[in-house]
């Protein structure tokens, strides 16, 4: 069900990169991995683990990482820069939103969905003057350490 949220600014430390479709399950674990070790170098707390998809092309052009405190962004600055890893600045937003609560392996036809119902959505910019982004956050999934654990995923598209 599609519900209507105000975002917070938000800021996000990851792997920013143009991509098949194909590649993006690679890129998410590589990108996490990444992220977390130079989170864990920087001694900050990472937050929720995240992907942003800025445009639809045949490449996919995403950033995925995680959020991270406002007020720890100078300290991940520098281990970030050296390891080649992107900090985005997102500000508040309104945004449409959805919450997916199965697998990854059904996403696609998840986002597919969620995108045809936004597009649904009356926009105050129809000539497409505002691009939106898309998003999704990644709340939690099975573990080793609570392996009872259900997948929750919430998707998000920007409003103009």
């Amino acid at each position: 069900m599609l519900e209507f949220v105000e975002v917070p600014q938000r800021y996000v430390v990851g792997v920013r990169r143009q991509v098949s479709a194909e590649e993006l399950s690679d890129l998410h674990e590589h990108a996490f991995n990444e992220t977390a070790e130079v989170l864990a170098q920087a001694q900050a707390q990472p937050g929720t683990s995240c992907c942003y998809f800025f445009a639809a092309t045949p490449q996919v052009d995403l950033l995925a990482g995680f959020e991270v405190p406002v007020e720890q962004v100078a300290q991940v600055q520098e281990a970030a820069t050296a390891r080649g890893l992107a900090i985005h600045r997102f500000p508040p937003s309104a945004a449409a939103k959805a919450v997916h609560n199965d697998s990854y392996e059904s996403l696609p036809d998840a986002r597919q969905a969620f995108t045809a119902e936004v597009a649904q959505v009356p926009s105050e910019h129809p000539d497409g003057a505002l691009a939106p982004i898309s998003w999704e956050e990644y709340v939690s999934a099975p573990s080793d350490d609570d392996p009872s654990a259900g997948y929750v995923t919430e998707l998000y598209r920007s409003l103009p």
